[in-house]
């Protein structure tokens, strides 16, 4: 008896199981229609952009030790064509990494007053849409569901074309002034500061604020978008759009960025192995698009900028066809050479700047530092970056002697 009660009670507990597994199923596929019936509706009304297209993007790993055998399927709507006023204004996208550099020269145009500079901009797109699911609220009083992680591509290219357009009815509230929003210049300052108190005016935020901003926007002789959530093959729908669009791509030592992105320089084999491909992958992606858009791509490692600063800003401004005004020169000279530190996630400044840049080969672990060889080949190729057999060498290593120690009187002060 004990034993027929056994058989069908397991029975009956796989019977449960199924129907509650059957509901869960059949609640998420209602879920779903439901959400499409009212991004339909919100098509159809006007209220969404026709740039929008759901249909997934996919990322296949070909083979997990050869970050070279990364391939992406194109599944999304080639934006390039799409047409874009492009004014001739300068535009540049810094193409980067977290803690890769990438404040740091983002900084040299966010210290000129000529410039219109937007610090990751992406920021509230992944991290609370996506991530958090919250809508896309726009100047309009238009209300967008959140995008899922294999939709969103369609939103980056809506913000980022509307950012370097100056056109910002279409980018969201929270990407230009929320998530990373206070980093950027002194005119998304001023729009948070006029959207304070009138957050359900729609009317005044549009006719005063929005239009403060564009008219502020248009003035400024080079319009410059900072990323590290921005994939280099997303970049070439942007480059068709804007021909007056310029790259910068930031590469920082492979070693020193997992380093500084882990803190303790530790970090797990797969976590290397994701770090490595992603920069793989871009490396190719840049390589490909310098062929398509010669002279519009520039390579910039993070270590030339942090060794020999002044310099390597003055090339940075030569590729954009601009001379380093002086402004940027000083600022610059004070954030890497002048002895202050204000230490934080987010801060540029710092006594030292060649210091703190390789300051990883006196912390990572031998077996951590073979990892990242082993993962980022490609990476530290690309960037001409030595590597390391036997341990005595790296540590014993003196670090490298700044090239610009006399630097020009006009900029130390």
């Amino acid at each position: 008896m004990r034993r027929l009660l056994r058989k069908h009670g397991r029975i009956f507990a796989i019977l449960i199981a199924g129907v509650l597994l059957y509901n869960l199923i059949a609640h998420e596929v209602v879920q779903i229609k439901v959400n499409l019936g009212v991004v339909e509706k919100q098509r159809q009304g006007g209220m969404l952009d026709e740039a929008f297209d759901t249909r997934p993007r996919l990322l296949s790993l070909k083979s997990a030790g050869n970050t070279s055998e990364i391939v992406k399927e194109k599944t999304y709507k080639q934006f390039s064509a799409t047409k874009i006023h492009d004014d001739g204004v300068r535009k540049v996208i810094i193409v980067a990494y977290y803690r890769g550099g990438s404040s740091l020269t983002g900084g040299l145009f966010n210290w000129n007053k000529k410039s219109m500079y937007y610090f990751e901009p992406l920021h509230y797109l992944y991290q609370s849409a996506v991530l958090r699911g919250l809508p896309l609220n726009y100047y309009n009083g238009t209300q967008v569901m959140a995008p899922s992680r294999s939709h969103e591509l369609p939103y980056v290219y809506q913000i980022l074309t509307g950012l370097l357009s100056c056109d910002f009815n279409h980018v969201d509230i929270g990407s230009l002034t929320g998530g990373m929003g206070p980093m950027s210049g002194e005119l998304i300052a001023k729009i948070r500061a006029c959207q304070t108190g009138h957050h359900q005016d729609i009317k005044y935020l549009r006719e005063v604020c929005l239009k403060n901003l564009r008219e502020g926007c248009l003035k400024r002789e080079i319009r410059v978008v900072k990323e590290i959530r921005l994939p280099m093959e997303s970049t070439q729908a942007l480059l068709k759009s804007f021909p007056s669009l310029k790259l910068i791509h930031v590469l920082r030592d492979s070693r020193g960025l997992i380093c500084s992105q882990s803190g303790s320089c530790k970090m797990k084999p797969d976590r290397i192995l994701q770090t490595c491909a992603r920069l793989s992958l871009d490396i190719k992606w840049r390589q490909k698009l310098q062929n398509k858009f010669p002279d519009r791509i520039m390579m910039l490692r993070y270590e030339d900028l942090a060794v020999n600063p002044i310099p390597t800003a003055k090339a940075v401004y030569k590729f954009l066809n601009l001379t380093l005004p002086l402004e940027v020169g000083r600022s610059l000279y004070n954030a890497t050479r002048k002895g202050h530190d204000q230490m934080g996630m987010l801060s540029i400044v710092r006594p030292d700047s060649i210091a703190t840049a390789l300051k990883w080969r006196r912390k990572i672990p031998w077996e951590t530092l073979l990892a990242v060889q082993k993962y980022c080949r490609e990476p530290l190729l690309s960037g001409n970056y030595p590597f390391y057999s036997k341990e005595k060498h790296l540590r014993e290593e003196k670090l490298s002697k700044r090239r610009d120690r006399k630097v020009d009187k006009k900029y130390a002060v």
